[in-house]
C-alpha cells in the first residue's frame, strides 16, 4: 500500500514538473533531451558501466556481509549446501520411517484394547533373552530407534508404547493411555524399562510446595514410579534436557540464515546454569525419587559442552540438533546414544554393559534365560 501510494505522488509530481515542461517547450528542445537520454544509455551498455555499477553493490554487499561474519568460521560451499539441504529435510519431521522388522503388537492391543496413534507403538523380536519395554511421549519415540540401534536385536523382544503429550511421571494428561502401558508392564515384566517423557504440562518444573515430602507434583511422580519398578527388573530414566525457547525452529533459522550466507549462530545456545535455572526443581525431584532398581540418565549434559554451554546445532556440519522447538532431530540423538556390548559368561548368563557415548555413567544388567 505505501509503494502504491508512493509511486501515485512521483507520477503526479512528474506530471506538473517534466512533463508540462515538455509539453510547453518546442520539438526542438525534446528532440536534444532525447537524443542526449539514448547517447548515454548507448555509452554506458558499450563500456560495461552498468555492469560495474551492480558489480560495485554486490562488492558493498558482500563487504557488509564479510564484517559480520569476521568472527566467525566461514564453512565451505559444500558444506553450507549440504547443510541447508539437511536442515530443510529435518525441519518440523513428525514421524520417522518404520525401523526395520516393525512388527504390530497384537498381543498388546489384546490386553489392553489400546489402538491409538499405531505409529507410536510396535514389537520387535530379537536373538538375546532380555525383554525391553520403552515407553514415553512423542520423546520416547524419537528415541527408539536408537535403542534399537544399540541393541541390536540383542534381546528376546522389545515393545515401545508411546503416546503423545502423555506424562508418566507427572499429572495424567493421557489416562486411557496409562492405563494401557500399566497393563502391559504387569502382563510383560520386562527386564528393564526406559523412561523418556517430556513435561508437557510443565508441572515437575515447578518450584515445589514447602518440603519435598509433601509436595503434590513429587508424591504423584513417586506413585507412578513405584508401579513401574515393582514390575520391571531395571528401570532407565531420562531428565529433561534443554529445549529450545525460540521464536523459529533452529533447524529452520539455520537454513534460513545460510541461504543469506549468514553465519552467525550465536544465540542458537544457551549457557548451562540456563538450563539448572529453569530445571532446578525437575532435577531436585528426579534426584528424590526411590528404587533400588532406577538408573538416571542426565542426557542434558550430553548435549552441553562441560557443563559451560549448551549448543542447539552441531557447530562442525552446522546440522540442528532440534526439527522444531521441542524434539531432537536425528543428529541431536546422536549425542545421546549408547554403545553396548554383550558377552556370554557361561551357557546362561548374558552381560550387558553400556554406555552413553559421552561416559556419564556405567551400567550392568544380568539377565537369566
Amino acid at each position: 500500500m505505501f509503494c502504491l501510494f508512493l509511486s501515485f505522488k512521483i507520477s503526479i509530481v512528474l506530471h506538473h514538473s517534466l512533463e508540462q515542461f515538455f509539453i510547453k517547450s518546442s520539438t526542438k528542445i525534446s528532440t536534444i533531451f532525447v537524443f542526449i537520454t539514448y547517447s548515454i544509455i548507448l555509452v554506458l551498455l558499450s563500456t560495461n558501466s552498468l555492469q560495474t555499477i551492480s558489480n560495485a553493490d554486490t562488492k558493498i554487499a558482500l563487504t557488509n556481509t564479510q564484517k559480520a561474519n569476521e568472527t566467525f568460521v566461514i564453512p565451505s560451499e559444500e558444506t553450507i549446501r549440504e547443510a541447508i539441504s539437511w536442515n530443510s529435510r529435518e525441519n518440523k519431521v513428525v514421524y520417522f520411517k518404520p525401523y526395520p522388522e516393525k512388527l504390530r503388537d497384537l498381543e498388546a492391543e489384546k490386553w489392553t484394547n489400546f489402538t491409538q496413534e499405531p505409529d507410536l507403538r510396535g514389537l520387535w523380536k530379537g536373538n538375546g533373552t532380555a525383554k525391553v519395554l520403552l515407553i514415553g511421549n512423542s520423546w520416547g519415540y524419537r528415541a527408539y530407534p536408537v535403542l534399537l540401534k544399540l541393541f541390536n536385536l540383542r534381546f528376546d523382544s522389545f515393545r515401545f508404547s508411546t503416546r503423545s503429550a502423555a506424562v508418566i511421571l507427572g499429572f495424567d494428561k493421557k489416562p486411557d493411555y496409562s492405563a494401557a502401558y500399566r497393563i502391559i508392564l504387569g502382563k510383560y515384566k520386562p527386564d528393564i524399562t526406559f523412561i523418556i517423557c517430556s513435561d508437557s504440562g510443565g508441572k515437575t518444573v515447578s518450584p515445589v510446595s514447602g518440603n519435598l515430602s509433601d509436595d503434590e507434583v513429587m508424591k504423584n511422580a513417586q506413585w507412578s514410579m513405584d508401579i513401574i519398578r515393582k514390575n520391571s527388573g531395571r528401570d532407565v530414566i531420562d531428565y529433561q534436557y534443554m529445549v529450545p525457547r525460540l521464536e523459529e525452529a533452529p533447524a529452520y533459522t539455520i537454513q534460513k540464515r545460510l541461504l543469506k550466507r549468514n553465519f552467525d549462530f550465536s544465540d542458537l545456545q544457551r549457557s548451562y546454569k540456563g538450563y539448572e535455572d529453569i530445571h532446578k526443581f525437575e532435577i531436585i525431584r528426579t534426584d528424590a525419587l526411590i528404587g533400588d532398581n532406577l538408573v538416571r540418565n542426565r542426557v542434558e549434559r550430553q548435549l552441553c559442552d562441560e557443563k559451560e554451554m549448551c549448543h542447539f546445532y552441531n557447530g562442525t556440519n552446522l546440522h540442528s540438533y532440534y526439527g522444531d522447538l521441542s524434539h531432537l532431530s536425528s543428529e541431536g540423538l546422536k549425542w545421546v546414544s549408547w554403545s553396548i556390548m554383550v558377552e556370554h559368561h557361561g551357557p546362561h548368563l548374558i552381560y550387558y554393559y553400556l554406555a552413553s557415548d559421552r561416559i556419564y555413567y556405567n551400567i550392568e544388567y544380568i539377565f537369566f534365560k
